[in-house]
């Protein structure tokens, strides 16, 4: 036979103390590593959204003619509006405007830098305005300057946690927020639909 399934059991027999621990093993620390993950929700919201009339057609076959342009458009006019919903403005204005820069479970808990950091942060701050007073300034690019002074680093934690879906056959865009906390899922979705 090409393969003897008796030498096979044999082995498994004459080792079964080490098979029993392995999978002993890899099950306790498969529970361990589940039991210590933080559970994330997700808060979903959903948009309509719909063209408004550009200028109104004062005769039925004008009116005829602008819906019939606005239904070739209206895949590239979608793209743009969930373009526009995962912006970085948006983002930065849902962040300002819930204080989720000083709320932990989305910002993290502020730790309190030691000596030897706090000593480092102002020597490098005082090098880099020694430095920016000989320099002229450089432009940021405009998805840097609309932050509104929100951390660029916080923006991008929040559009992580954000998808943006159009909703096929339907003027419908669904927001989804992740969070480990419900609540604050439910009110940033909320948030950033007003905003």
């Amino acid at each position: 036979p090409l393969v003897d399934f008796e030498a096979y059991w044999r082995t498994i027999r004459k080792h079964y103390r080490m098979v029993i621990a392995a999978l002993v093993a890899v099950v306790t620390l498969t529970m361990v590593k589940v039991m210590s993950e933080t559970p994330l929700y997700e808060a979903e919201t959903t948009i309509l959204i719909e063209p408004s009339a550009a200028g109104g057609g004062t005769d039925a076959l004008e009116n005829l003619v602008q819906i019939e342009a606005a239904a070739n458009n209206s895949d590239q006019y979608y793209k743009t509006q969930c373009a526009i919903l995962t912006s970085r403005s948006i983002a930065a204005s849902v962040i300002k405007s819930l204080g989720l820069e000083r709320n932990p479970v989305f910002a993290g808990k502020p730790s309190r830098p030691g000596f030897f950091s706090r000593l480092e942060k102002t020597l490098n701050g005082a090098m880099h305005a020694r430095a920016a007073r000989k320099q002229r300034p450089i432009a940021l690019s405009p998805e840097l300057q609309d932050t509104k002074g929100v951390s660029p680093d916080l923006v991008h934690e929040y559009i992580g946690a954000l998808k943006v879906t159009a909703m096929s056959d339907t003027n419908l865009v669904k927001v989804t927020i992740t969070s480990p906390d419900p609540g604050l899922a439910a009110q940033i979705a909320n948030q950033h639909i007003k905003a």
